[in-house]
């Protein structure tokens, strides 16, 4: 299955599910999601409300913890639930017992070092890993005495960092342009350090170097594999990276139609957002081939009250059905398969439509062969294999 597939009668190969979960609770401090425990997290001035996010997103009545008033820039609770973590400043992060409610502090050097970041790992040799602008500060947290037991510190610079739990994977830039990277893998059967590595930047026509920002690069894991996507605004092209336990390598570029993308992954298929142009282009990298499986095609959302005319609505009379607006300033999209739109209290999941994909091409034992790598249910999966 090579690009070109997409017939000129399909309107959509992917879909978000209506009604999505609405979390649009009052005196709520920001949106933040616990992707080690698959929880959307909504703090109050002396409350956290979390919903757990399965493989739908119906809404329910959060589940609730008490925790001390102050500002908030993130929240983890640990792997056994039994702790939160609230990163409180650049400066500090307070863990809280949820049994006891009694709490911990661990704090940095204000006038030398900044706290980036913290999550929560099932690495046999520490529970907690703090990210800071001098390295990184791997910790052991001990309930019984309300404690952070400081287990090893490595040093290096980092700008900013990038973590997603499915993968394991902590990447850190640094350099001018924070286009030099070292990476960590911290997972049950130990810790592993990559090689350091540099992501390509194009020179601008003024040579000006720009700078790589963190939202412009993504950890995705499709197939057991994990990938990075990295937006080269200059160059306008996106470079894929495949992590190897001892090397990364740059697997190909892929187009780029925005100067805004986002990138999901949704039954091992890499989803990447042209948010400007408001469409989703999706690729199959199970062969290493890197050209898409689909033309660019809007997102729909299905399930709308006029769903039986919902093929037909363009993007901006969907968006006005449900009273957000589609690919909005406020969308946060969330790894591998969430949208969470800040701005309405709504969190959606991402969806293939297998059966459009499969409309959109004659090529018949290739989509056969791309059907069986999904996990989905393919005895939805209408499709006429007679098709010559």
């Amino acid at each position: 299955m090579q690009g070109g597939l997409s017939s000129p009668g399909a309107l959509s190969h992917a879909y978000v599910q209506h009604p999505p979960l609405r979390c649009d609770i009052p005196d709520i401090k920001g949106l933040f999601y616990d992707d080690a425990n698959k929880f959307l997290v909504a703090p109050t001035a002396d409350r956290i409300l979390y919903w757990k996010i399965a493989a739908s997103t119906q809404s329910g009545p959060p589940n609730s913890d008490p925790i001390n008033e102050g500002p908030i820039l993130s929240v983890r609770f640990s792997l056994d639930q039994k702790a939160i973590g609230i990163q409180r400043s650049s400066h500090e992060v307070e863990f809280r017992n949820r049994e006891t409610g009694e709490g911990c502090s661990k704090k940095c050097r204000a006038d030398s070092e900044t706290i980036l970041g913290f999550f929560w790992t099932d690495c046999p040799t520490c529970d907690v890993i703090i990210i800071k602008t001098s390295g990184l500060d791997m910790l052991v947290y001990e309930p019984q005495s309300n404690a952070l037991r400081l287990v090893e510190s490595k040093k290096c610079n980092a700008t900013w960092y990038l973590y997603t739990h499915e993968s394991r994977l902590l990447l850190l830039a640094s350099g001018m342009q924070c286009t030099l990277f070292t990476g960590y893998q911290f997972s049950a059967g130990g810790i592993v350090k990559l090689p350091k590595f540099e992501m390509v930047m194009s020179k601008s026509e003024a040579n000006n170097k720009p700078v790589l920002a963190a939202a412009d690069v993504h950890i995705v894991t499709v197939y057991g594999r994990i990938y990075c996507l990295q937006l080269d605004r200059v160059g306008m092209a996106l470079n894929l990276y495949r992590f190897y336990r001892d090397a990364v390598v740059q697997q190909g570029t892929l187009p780029v139609y925005s100067s805004r993308i986002a990138v999901s992954a949704v039954d091992n298929i890499i989803m990447v957002h042209q948010i400007d142009a408001k469409v989703v282009i999706l690729y199959d990298v199970f062969m290493d081939s890197y050209a898409p499986i689909s033309a660019p095609l809007p997102l729909l959302v299905r399930g709308l009250a006029s769903n039986s005319k919902q093929a037909a609505q363009p993007a901006d009379q969907q968006s006005s059905a449900y009273g957000g607006t589609l690919y909005g300033e406020g969308w946060n999209f969330l790894i591998p398969d969430l949208i969470c739109d800040a701005e309405n209290g709504l969190l959606w999941k991402l969806h293939l439509d297998l059966e459009a994909i499969a409309a959109s091409t004659s090529d018949a034992p290739s989509i056969l062969e791309f059907l069986q790598r999904r996990k989905s249910d393919l005895s939805m999966v209408k499709y006429n294999f007679t098709t010559s």
